[in-house]
């Protein structure tokens, strides 16, 4: 009986792979792809946006083909990463190597260079400046830092986080629009953003339906908010979540009706309940007691009252 060393099977797939790699049809494969200089950019980063598949550090994988218009088109993305990421003036370079045997070996070379500096950032609300309760609570929430990178990244979630901060306090169709002005010579932008709140509204009726074994008591204490309140999306979110999980339902859908003309926010949750008994079984093998075995039973809503029965042995 033969013997082989971890080593030695790695070397043997290594050169199996070699020799079945050749093609003779002329397709290129790709031995390696460095990334050189990547900066504030994560080579996983690169990779995610490329279309050109990285080969793979196990060497009995097989290698990827290479095509230049595709590796051309990458290069256009590599650049428009840094860009989004605040740095106008990256530079990316690449060599392509040709190895003997139809391989090439890629170097890509970047060079960020410097960001654009966010030189000052204004907010104005329904054409009025913020009062400094809001304009402490949302410099916290933000991304854009006066002194900080700009980038349209940020940019864009800045506007993202303002709108759902006035969404949450009940201005349910708050419109949030935007300049930013970026003077790539100087390295500098600035930023304008206009928020029009619109009405406030409030919750209405709740209704649940859907539910055929769980009481509906038992879905109402996991509703975070109550008719009257400020409507708030973040609370819907987090209710359906804790009716989640319960862990009593398939799906949990929280349908929000919008009453204009009372500016109110009628709420129905649909759910879908899953089985409530399960049964799980597992078979394992120790060098002491040999063959083992276990079964769990899982009772959900036992008796009633949303409570769980678990029995293991």
């Amino acid at each position: 009986m033969y013997k082989y060393s971890f080593i030695t099977i790695i070397i043997l797939l290594t050169v199996l792979n070699k020799a079945f790699a050749q093609d003779d049809s002329g397709t290129t494969l790709i031995s390696k792809i460095n990334l050189v200089n990547t900066g504030i950019i994560t080579k996983k980063q690169i990779k995610n946006i490329t279309a050109t598949e990285f080969p793979s550090i196990l060497p009995w994988r097989s290698k990827p083909e290479f095509y230049k218009e595709i590796f051309d088109d990458d290069i256009i993305r590599i650049k428009k990463l840094y860009y989004e990421h605040g740095y106008y003036d990256a530079k990316v370079d690449y060599s392509i190597k040709r190895l003997n045997d139809n391989r090439v070996d890629i170097t890509i070379k970047i060079e960020q260079g410097d960001p654009i500096i966010l030189r000052k950032i204004s907010i104005s609300v329904d054409e009025k400046d913020l009062n400094q309760e809001q304009t402490d609570e949302i410099a916290e929430l933000i991304s854009l830092k006066t002194g900080g990178t700009f980038s349209s990244i940020s940019y864009q979630n800045t506007k993202d986080v303002i709108s759902d901060y006035f969404i949450n306090l009940g201005y349910a169709k708050a419109q949030v629009s935007g300049e930013a002005i970026v003077n790539k010579k100087e390295k500098w932008a600035d930023v304008g953003i206009e928020v029009n709140r619109g009405e406030r509204y409030s919750f209405g009726d709740i209704s649940i339906e859907g539910n055929k074994k769980i009481k509906t008591y038992i879905i109402s204490r996991e509703i975070l908010y109550k008719e009257g309140q400020f409507y708030s999306q973040k609370t819907i979110d987090d209710t359906r979540s804790s009716i989640f999980g319960l862990g009593f339902f398939r799906s949990v859908v929280v349908d929000a009706i919008f009453v204009e003309d009372k500016k109110i926010v009628n709420t129905n949750i649909v759910v879908k309940e899953r089985k409530l008994r399960s049964i799980k079984a597992g078979v394992g093998y120790g060098t002491e007691d040999l063959f083992r075995g276990q079964v769990i039973y899982n009772q959900r809503n036992f008796l009633g009252g949303g409570r769980n029965l678990q029995i293991a042995g």
